[in-house]
């Protein structure tokens, strides 16, 4: 497949009103104005550094509680009503998070953003995957979810490029701004099409929670592989990710103006946007395991090379190149787990999967904090290291070969799966 046919075909999927809608939902909840100066902001409410990473744990803990309720909701009641009501707490809780002043007002705040993460995980690609046309479902799932992970690089953008204009004069303004595109990104929600009935032709409600559970269950009993995908893709991103909080502090290091934040990191953020639209492609020509390797080694070098300059265009290089290639990870994964899940428990069953990578990051958040507290040179060459080493295990977590699919007995849509490659060749 030749370049430009690839993203014709990607221009083709905008056709699709799920993915439209979804898309302006994922950019708009992804426009943060306060990120540039977000440790400000938290500092300034009575937190420490320790307890900004904390909170993410905290976060991760209530997804992790509420994930599989959410999705069992999800795979019964309809995925576009649960998406909703995670955008809905999305919105409560980030109103919370605004007027918070001291630790115990953020935790609560976390919660209900963890709900909202809880009740979109899995729902969210579910919709995408199963509003796809089943004959070509599998060639275009990769190019379905590297446009979700662009949407996201887009809001992060327009976010970061002005939202340090407004930080810089007020961090609390800047947090009361993001208020508005995130009651948008719940008003697309409800332009999302009503999805149709599963395969079977069952409704989804007739689906008991515990056909649900034990097909869930079965599928990560029985493709460890896909367990082993979901902690690495949150472990990778846990770590990485964290140059959101770090880069205030490197970019300050270094002497460049707090006005200045928004600009550099919605630079980085262009670049990512350009990567995320040629990976398919990459993934394709030099193998889906090669590219996720590359969303952890590079961000592992950069890191390396943050612990030893203080120049100001060193810092801005280093920064920029994390932010490139860690958004890498998700579409890969998120499509190579949809792909081996059968249609009638996908949520449930992603939703389990998304559990077993949430303890991945509620145990390294906290270290990340800690290691923050020791000095930036020991945070870029741990940082760095824990990059390298996650990098060097990724190849074989991606299959770069056909093989059958494993689809659990006794759910709706199960016995219409036909065996197709696995891994994320097909398509790309």
């Amino acid at each position: 497949m030749h370049e430009a046919a690839y993203f014709s075909k990607t221009r083709g999927l905008l056709v699709n009103r799920t993915l439209r809608w979804v898309l302006v939902s994922r950019l708009f909840g992804e426009l943060y104005f306060y990120s540039t100066t977000l440790v400000a902001f938290q500092t300034d409410r009575g937190l420490t550094l320790n307890q900004v990473f904390l909170l993410e744990s905290v976060m991760m803990a209530a997804l992790w509680i509420f994930d599989i309720p959410s999705s069992l909701l999800a795979d019964k009641l309809g995925h576009k009503r649960v998406l909703q009501l995670g955008r809905l707490s999305a919105l409560l809780g980030f109103v919370l998070f605004s007027v918070s002043h001291g630790l115990w007002m953020f935790v609560a705040a976390e919660v209900l953003a963890g709900i909202a993460m809880a009740c979109t995980t899995g729902t969210e690609s579910t919709l995408v995957y199963g509003s796809l046309p089943t004959g070509t479902r599998e060639a275009s799932a990769n190019r379905a979810f590297a446009l979700l992970s662009t949407a996201s690089s887009a809001g992060m953008f327009l976010g970061m490029f002005t939202g340090s204009f407004i930080g810089d004069r007020s961090p609390e303004a800047a947090v009361y701004a993001t208020l508005a595109p995130m009651a948008l990104s719940l008003l697309a929600v409800w332009r999302v099409p009503a999805p149709g009935r599963p395969p079977t032709g069952r409704p989804e409600h007739v689906t008991q929670a515990a056909v649900l559970l034990r097909s869930a269950v079965r599928t990560v009993r029985e493709q460890p592989r896909l367990a082993a995908l979901s902690l690495f893709q949150a472990s990778a991103f846990t770590v990485a990710n964290s140059i959101f909080w770090y880069n205030q502090l490197y970019f300050a290091e270094a002497g460049i103006p707090v006005f200045w934040f928004g600009p550099l990191m919605a630079g980085a953020i262009a670049v990512q946007f350009g990567l995320l639209l040629v990976l398919p492609f990459f993934a394709r020509r030099f193998g889906a395991g090669w590219a996720l390797a590359l969303s952890c080694l590079v961000p592992g070098v950069c890191f390396l090379g943050l612990a030893w300059t203080s120049a100001a265009v060193g810092a801005i290089l280093l920064i920029a190149g994390i932010v490139a290639f860690l958004a890498w990870s998700r579409p890969l994964v998120e499509g190579e787990l949809n792909r081996n899940i059968a249609d009638g428990a996908r949520a449930t069953t992603l939703s389990a999967l998304g559990l077993v990578g949430a303890l991945g990051a509620i145990a390294l958040n906290p270290v990340v904090g800690w290691i923050g507290e020791l000095g930036l040179s020991i945070t870029g060459i741990t940082l760095g290291v824990l990059l390298l080493l996650l990098g060097l295990v990724a190849p074989p977590l991606l299959r770069t070969r056909p093989s059958r699919r494993e689809v659990p007995a006794g759910v709706p849509g199960s016995e219409a799966r036909e065996a197709t490659p696995d891994a994320a060749s097909p398509g790309m």
